[in-house]
């Protein structure tokens, strides 16, 4: 009989512990929900302002951004930009109305080779060319 009080207590004991641990696990999930939530708020706020700063400039040649990665993806909007933002245009020739991958994974190259060799932006370690557009366009901030 006392073993068995012995082994309810046991019991007991290791219950609370995964109710205790259950609970840390929950307050844990909690507190990475909001941060998520936090930083997903943060990133938009960000692409809006962007968004905003890039429109300003290009207001002039009658085009708009309403989706960073989408809009400047096929690397047009991208070289108007470098070109509003630089004052020069782009000597070298791109593809303005691009149908396949390769050509708007060019006209990103076009945009960046144009912000390393006229306007000396130093792009280094540069990913997936998904990413292109979005590193072209930090690389804008450089040219203020």
């Amino acid at each position: 009989m006392a073993s068995s009080a012995a082994a309810s207590d046991e019991t007991d004991e290791q219950a609370s512990r995964r109710r205790s641990s259950n609970d840390d696990d929950a307050a844990s999930s909690a507190s990475a929900s909001a941060s998520a939530a936090v930083n997903a708020e943060w990133k938009n706020i960000q692409k809006r302002a962007f968004c905003r700063w890039a429109n300003e400039h290009l207001r002039a040649s009658g085009l708009e951004i309403g989706d960073l990665a989408t809009d400047l993806g096929d690397g047009v909007v991208l070289i108007r930009l470098a070109e509003a933002l630089s004052g020069v245009a782009i000597p070298q020739r791109y593809n303005a109305r691009p149908t396949s991958r390769t050509q708007r994974l060019e006209n990103v190259t076009v945009c960046l080779r144009f912000l390393e060799r006229q306007q000396r932006v130093r792009i280094v370690n540069i990913g997936a060319w998904l990413d292109l557009a979005a590193i072209a366009f930090l690389c804008f901030i450089t040219l203020l």
